[in-house]
């Protein structure tokens, strides 16, 4: 078995899509985090020492950027870029690594050394996860990079307690949970029809799929059995890639108070969401946009 995880994984490595896939991601990263900054810098008059501001978004949305610029939002912003941009990202990779199989001709030559299909496809399952677990370690480093610039540019880069790095891990292992599903269904439709279109269509039906049944979220508010359905079908607030999610700490942040508004509501802006069960470890999720 772990030959065959080590030739996957060669093969991964060794695909120019895989590259440019990172690279793409970045990028894409790179790009949003430098509007937010923008947004931030024109709002401080940066560019200006003060003198000249411009207001193009409110005080809460200039807000959230800059959480999400600084340590430790940044790390939220990332594995909430993985889940959203990182999803696409992982249905390509798999359609392209298991559905070249079959036109390539590949796939033959490779059974008849090896017969046993399951080993075969928990061997990619198991290549594309580690790769997609590197991409988001990647990512989290980059994005630590763009917080130590741009925070540095406004003069503020925040601070990471040894709390924040210690639910990294965990938290990356959920981010790459979250992807999961949406690799399962690409190879599933990959060996059902035995392309690379094939799978890339099964993984993008379920992505529409996923954001789709992520509007009747709502109905978990009934409580009981509908709740439980709710929840096993449709993806957590946390892990919705439509989410624009920080990390952040109790103590960094006042709750927002009924009745508050202008200056008061700002410096109140941000709710925080402590999650039941495994979240309980530390990581903490707040987005102005769903609480304000």
């Amino acid at each position: 078995m772990l030959n065959l995880i080590r030739a996957e994984w060669f093969k991964l490595v060794r695909r120019p899509m895989a590259w440019v896939l990172l690279i793409v991601l970045l990028a894409l990263l790179m790009m949003v985090r430098l509007v937010e900054f923008m947004a931030v810098a024109l709002h401080d008059g940066t560019f200006t020492g003060g003198e000249i501001r411009s207001s193009l978004l409110d005080e809460a949305q200039v807000q959230q950027f800059r959480l999400q610029i600084t340590f430790p939002g940044i790390f939220g912003a990332v594995l909430s870029h993985m889940n959203g941009v990182g999803g696409i990202c992982a249905i390509i990779l798999a359609a392209g690594l298991l559905g070249s199989e079959y036109s390539w001709g590949t796939l033959r030559t490779q059974l008849a050394r090896q017969p046993d299909r399951g080993r075969y496809l928990a061997a990619k399952v198991i290549a594309l996860q580690m790769a997609l677990l590197a991409g988001i370690l990647i990512g989290l480093v980059f994005g630590a990079g763009l917080a130590l610039a741009f925070g540095g540019l406004l003069g503020n880069v925040g601070a990471v307690r040894a709390a924040d790095l210690g639910a990294l891990p965990l938290a990356a292992l959920r981010a790459l949970y979250v992807m999961l599903p949406y690799v399962m269904f690409t190879i599933a439709g990959c060996v059902i029809g035995r392309s690379v279109l094939a799978g890339a269509a099964a993984g993008f039906m379920f992505l529409v799929l996923d954001v789709g049944l992520g509007a009747l979220s709502f109905l978990a508010n009934l409580g009981g059995v509908l709740a439980v359905l709710v929840n096993l079908v449709v993806q957590p607030l946390w892990a919705r890639p439509d989410c624009a999610h920080t990390l952040t700490r109790p103590d960094d942040i006042a709750l927002a108070a009924p009745g508050d508004t202008g200056g008061r509501r700002i410096q109140r802006a941000v709710r925080v969401l402590r999650l039941p069960g495994p979240d309980a470890a530390g990581y903490h999720r707040a987005s102005l946009r769903h609480q304000i």
